[in-house]
């Protein structure tokens, strides 16, 4: 195993603050790194990685003999504040076991019965201890299975609509699932209970009305991108897509750079419409054949992972890095932080205008993840003329549910005066608080806690 020969960091607190502030800053980063050599046509690499964002590594772990050589990791959610499930990846079969990470401790326990899955994506059930994955690569197929046996439980086929399917998210206490299918161009809705499609966006079958950013309505049949990754809801019928502007049909890029993009759906309507797009560079160095995340972040901004297919000396375009986490403000498409990593092989310094890697060179990540030790709390007041608190509040990393939430109000000195149960709103979307109190003292202590007994507390002066 080696490691990258440097990591960059770029922060700007004011774009990564936002509106909630310091605490937006307060979290951590997590990514698997891995690489390949070309002599060997194998990964030679893998490292599952957490940083601050001000750069401090905070865990690195070598997962490279986990199961057997090669393993690396593809799907990477939270199941909690302290435990990661990640999809494995045994070099480059697409499968490999599903693993539970409890990241302060270092601990990796195998799940499903040591079973070999598709490492695309994997995702807890909303209720039991189950695993929602996609089937095998050349199966249409959303299956679920148990987390201690690896028995199937239940399967939803998406044929003929779906290929190689490399996202899948269920969501609503899971009667519905937002699949990414790579090769149709397609991001397809479906019905779990009755096990129906309803509705298919973009590709040869879709079913939506396409609209581009310019206003210009596509053809039926057309795609509105193409052979993309990650593409997850994060409410308010928004959906978040790693482009990668792939063209299945020759197995190159469309001429386009990939990008992250963001797409409406109105169900009513039947009408997919672009809300906003952002590349890193112009083709061909802003081009990603494969892998990218785009994931909404509580401030709205967009967190993304992104490898360049060319690289570009610094006399040129100055792409000299493998690959790169960033987060981007998505009011003013500004680089709000990121980190580039820097490969230490041969040839890895590129001082020519164009220098071709292929996807089996260097340093690439597959998705990226952001999360907190404790809830996000923001915008906390203290209205004294009402008698009344009202507060804004966030969970500590993404999930596909609402999930409880509590308060207690106390004074200064810890006596208490109110408390009260709320819900964290799904998708990282805000939770809107208030409540009534009774009290002569005009300073008090709020504190939010999550599920796990997390909390965040917040001085409030009453006016």
């Amino acid at each position: 195993t080696h490691i990258p020969k440097r990591l960059e960091i770029k922060l700007d607190y004011d774009l990564v603050h936002g509106e909630i502030g310091e605490q937006a800053a307060s979290g951590f980063v997590a990514f698997n790194l891995i690489s390949m050599s070309r002599t060997s046509g194998v990964y030679d690499s893998s490292l599952f990685v957490i940083v601050s964002l001000d750069g401090r590594i905070v865990k690195v772990f070598n997962t490279f003999e986990l199961q057997e050589k090669d393993t690396h990791f593809c799907a990477m959610k939270l199941r909690d504040p302290h435990t990661f499930l990640l999809g494995g990846d045994v070099n480059t079969s697409e499968s490999g076991t599903t693993h539970l990470l409890k990241w302060k401790e270092g601990t990796f326990t195998t799940l499903e019965n040591g079973t070999s899955t598709n490492c695309h994506d994997s995702q807890w059930s909303y209720s039991g201890d189950h695993i929602w994955q996609p089937g095998d690569k050349d199966k249409a197929t959303l299956e679920m299975a148990s987390a201690t046996t690896g028995e199937k439980i239940k399967k939803v086929s998406l044929s003929p609509f779906a290929q190689d399917i490399n996202h899948a998210q269920l969501i609503g206490h899971d009667t519905q699932a937002v699949v990414s299918s790579r090769l149709t161009d397609a991001l397809i809705k479906v019905d779990m209970e009755q096990g129906e499609i309803m509705w298919v966006g973009s590709g040869p079958a879709g079913q939506l009305e396409l609209i581009t950013l310019e206003g210009e309505i596509l053809a039926n049949g057309s795609s509105l991108f193409s052979g993309q990754h990650n593409a997850e809801y994060f409410g308010e019928n928004e959906y978040m897509i790693f482009d990668n502007q792939y063209d299945t049909m020759t197995g190159n890029g469309t001429g386009n750079p990939s990008r992250l993009l963001v797409v409406h759906v109105d169900e009513t309507k039947k009408r997919m419409t672009e809300r906003w797009s952002f590349s890193f560079h112009k083709n061909p160095w802003g081009y990603s054949s494969a892998f990218g995340d785009n994931d909404r972040l509580p401030t709205g901004n967009l967190l993304a992972s992104f490898w360049p297919k060319v690289k570009s000396g610094t006399n040129y375009e100055d792409v000299t890095y493998d690959c790169r986490a960033s987060e981007i403000d998505r009011s003013s498409s500004r680089i709000a932080w990121e980190v580039k990593i820097h490969g230490n092989y041969k040839n890895a310094l590129c001082e020519e205008q164009f220098c071709g890697r292929g996807i089996d060179v260097g340093w690439r990540m597959y998705s990226v993840e952001r999360f907190y030790e404790t809830p996000l709390v923001h915008n906390a007041r203290c209205d004294a003329k009402n008698m009344t608190i009202s507060f804004v509040a966030h969970s500590s990393f993404k999930r596909n549910n609402e999930d409880p939430g509590s308060y207690s109000l106390t004074n200064m000195m810890g006596m208490p005066i109110s408390s009260g149960i709320f819900n964290f709103s799904a998708h990282w979307r805000p939770a809107y608080v208030s409540f009534g109190f009774s009290s002569s003292a005009l300073s008090l202590i709020l504190s939010v806690a999550n599920e796990w007994g997390e909390t965040k507390s917040t001085h409030l002066t009453c006016a």
